[in-house]
């Protein structure tokens, strides 16, 4: 009798967890990610130093008025877009980790605020050569690689599953597509001079990035995943106080931006399946 009783002693509570709880259905471990984003952050226009810096006499309709050559507009708020492919492995019911690789588009813009500026296209000891360009457009390309966790408070798979996110990005510059827009159609010769003159984004750039989302969708199929990311922290070197995006756009490290991630999480088929429970009580 005593033994009897020692033994429903220890083996009840070993027992309950099992009686508390239904297997549902089994789901594979990895999962691959297609996806689509939006980063916006804070940025400065750094003007070439071939446009002239000093006042001239050239005029826009009223003799009169005279126009600050080496005046741009200056940007403020900018916007990278990105797409990637990132799989995703579930190592226990909170817990999945992603890498993948994304590739990411950063745009800047040098337009005077008036019809054009002047632009230094050659200089000797005695004469300085101008043309007049109204707009001057980069787009640099950039490859990445995203290292994610996310944590899911809740262990049971509902249909609308909140999570959490850390993560860091690591981009690597691919090339940039220069376009000037000329006043003088005669002088798109020179187009290809004025790209190679300019100055180069820099190779690597870094983030780090907290954020919140939601999962759309069972496990056992193709689901969604909506995601707010903020603060996003934009780091440099330990030698350096800002990070060259394009050719005439900057970014002071420690600066924050945030940013929005849409995927798609497709299922694949693996030996390796998590067990989905729900829970009775």
């Amino acid at each position: 009798m005593k033994r009897t009783l020692l033994f429903l002693l220890f083996a009840i509570p070993i027992l309950l967890p099992t009686q508390a709880q239904e297997l549902l259905f089994e789901v594979p471990k990895f999962r691959i990610g297609v996806e689509v984003g939006i980063q916006w952050f804070s940025a400065k226009t750094t003007k070439p130093t071939q446009i002239r810096e000093n006042r001239s006499s050239y005029y826009y309709g009223h003799q009169d008025e005279l126009f600050y050559c080496g005046f741009v507009r200056n940007e403020n708020g900018l916007s990278q877009y990105f797409v990637g492919i990132k799989p995703e492995y579930s190592l226990t019911h909170w817990l999945t980790i992603a890498s993948g690789l994304r590739f990411s588009i950063i745009g800047s813009q040098i337009k005077s605020d008036r019809d054009f500026f002047l632009w230094r296209i050659s200089q000797d000891e005695t004469h300085s050569n101008y043309i007049r360009i109204s707009e001057l457009n980069q787009k640099s390309y950039y490859f990445g690689i995203p290292l994610e966790i996310r944590l899911f408070p809740k262990h049971m798979d509902c249909f609308v599953r909140q999570y959490f996110v850390i993560g860091a990005m690591f981009n690597f510059y691919a090339f940039s597509n220069t376009r000037v827009d000329f006043i003088n159609e005669d002088m798109q010769k020179y187009e290809k001079q004025i790209a190679n003159d300019l100055k180069k984004p820099d190779i690597f750039s870094s983030n780090f990035y907290l954020g919140v989302g939601l999962k759309l969708g069972k496990m056992n199929r193709p689901f969604g995943n909506i995601e707010f990311q903020f603060p996003i922290f934009y780091l440099v070197g330990q030698n350096k106080k800002t990070l060259q995006l394009t050719s005439f756009l900057e970014r002071k490290g420690g600066g924050i931006g945030c940013g929005f991630n849409f995927s798609l999480k497709i299922p694949i088929p693996t030996k390796q399946k998590l067990q989905i429970f729900e829970d009775n009580d």
